[in-house]
């Protein structure tokens, strides 16, 4: 852990040493946060085009400071998202749970055993304000975001060349899913606290792999096939394989016998509650097919770029649930949720490592999605800018939106 610090803080302690370095840190980080503070998309979208383009022989201080600001403007973004009025919004349920733990409750009780979101919720009742909805989006951003930007600088980094590092940071952050963090947040938690279980051994990934399944469940086999995946062994694959083809055809049979209360003693086994009703069992859900043109397209970049690093290391993770994926389709959101490491965590990642051997690939991506973003801000941005707007004249102007002022201690 401590080598693993030394490798952020590095930066920090040799920057005075390079004048030049510093100068240029404290100039772009300047003009980046006044930028942010009048507008975070287009701080946000300023950072990513910076990384790409001109992150080449960037300095580590200067990359991992934008890296902090991206998470904090991707987080202030998603926070100012519409909460839908109806319970498919989970941000309803999870702002119920902060209320009632700022109210005094103990938030163990909630969600049990998948009790970590609220153990973060009680650590946020100290914050010296109550928070409205929309500040509980930006604080679970915030940590989600914030676990995944260290991950990719503590291990992320080393699957790639010196060269694209800052280009990974830009990747990964344009692909990440804001909106799931704030929709799915027990979920991807746990999905980010899995990957630190990846690289880790011994006692640190026993704890790691306990904290990951007490953020959400469904973390502990997709650990498994993830770990099955990156060790690319013929035993591994063809267990995965076959385990996902038998899975597929006996759901049904899975559902019914959950129907008749068989299955009771299996833990978190009320998840399948959702199936009980015939209509999500029939699949093709407009929500898993919306997801196949990103997977399709990452899928080509893999095979152009070179077709065996589907079966290296992260290649292999993404083959492996993007099979998984389809094999699931007709269940309806399941595929979704089984693949949401390789949905809404790791695609810039996986594009990034498809494309490290040459950047104009990545770069020509980047540059499309940067300006589809921003053309669509008005016209078709859909859910966000609820809250407030995307523009102000007034600096940090996000900032009051996210607190009630009603509570003090």
């Amino acid at each position: 852990m401590n080598n693993h610090l030394i490798k952020i803080l590095s930066p920090f302690k040799t920057v005075e040493r390079n004048e030049p370095d510093l100068t240029v840190t404290l100039f772009t980080t300047s003009i980046i946060l006044w930028v942010s503070s009048f507008s975070p998309y287009l701080g946000f979208f300023a950072i990513i085009l910076f990384l790409a383009f001109f992150g080449n022989g960037l300095s580590g201080l200067l990359r991992k400071i934008l890296g902090l600001i991206l998470i904090f403007t991707g987080s202030i973004i998603i926070s100012s998202r519409e909460v839908v009025p109806y319970s498919s919004d989970d941000m309803h349920r999870y702002f119920q749970v902060y209320e009632q733990i700022y109210a005094g409750n103990s938030f163990i009780q909630y969600f049990k055993p998948e009790f970590l979101i609220s153990a973060y919720y009680r650590f946020l009742t100290f914050i010296p304000v109550n928070l409205s909805i929309n500040g509980l989006m930006f604080f679970t951003s915030l940590l989600i975001s914030g676990l995944y930007w260290l991950w990719l600088e503590l291990y992320g980094t080393s699957y790639l060349p010196k060269r694209m590092h800052s280009i990974l940071i830009s990747s990964s952050f344009l692909f990440f899913s804001f909106y799931s963090t704030t929709q799915l947040s027990r979920q991807m938690l746990g999905l980010v606290i899995l990957l630190f279980a990846l690289n880790s051994n011994g006692k640190k990934r026993f704890i790691l792999i306990i904290l990951m399944t007490i953020s959400h469940f469904t973390c502990l086999p997709i650990y498994f096939i993830t770990k099955g995946l990156l060790r690319r062994t013929n035993l591994s694959f063809l267990t995965i394989f076959c385990s996902t083809i038998i899975f597929s055809f006996s759901f049904p049979a899975l559902i019914t016998l959950y129907s008749k209360g068989l299955l009771d003693w299996v833990p978190e086994i009320h998840k399948l509650s959702y199936y009980s009703s015939p209509e999500n069992l029939r699949g093709f859900n407009p929500t898993d097919l919306a997801e196949l043109p990103k997977l399709s397209i990452l899928f080509v970049i893999f095979f152009l770029s070179k077709p065996l690093n589907l079966t290296k290391e992260w290649g292999a993770v993404f083959s492996g649930f993007l099979f998984i994926f389809l094999a699931l389709l007709p269940y309806t959101l399941l595929p979704t949720r089984i693949s949401l490491m390789i949905i809404s965590v790791l695609p810039g990642f996986l594009l990034t490592y498809a494309t490290r051997s040459t950047r104009i690939i990545n770069l020509s991506i980047i540059s499309m999605i940067v300006c589809w973003r921003i053309y669509t801000l008005g016209s078709r941005s859909g859910y966000l800018w609820h809250k407030f707007p995307a523009f102000s004249i007034d600096p940090f102007y996000y900032f009051a939106p996210l607190f009630t002022y009603l509570k003090l201690f």
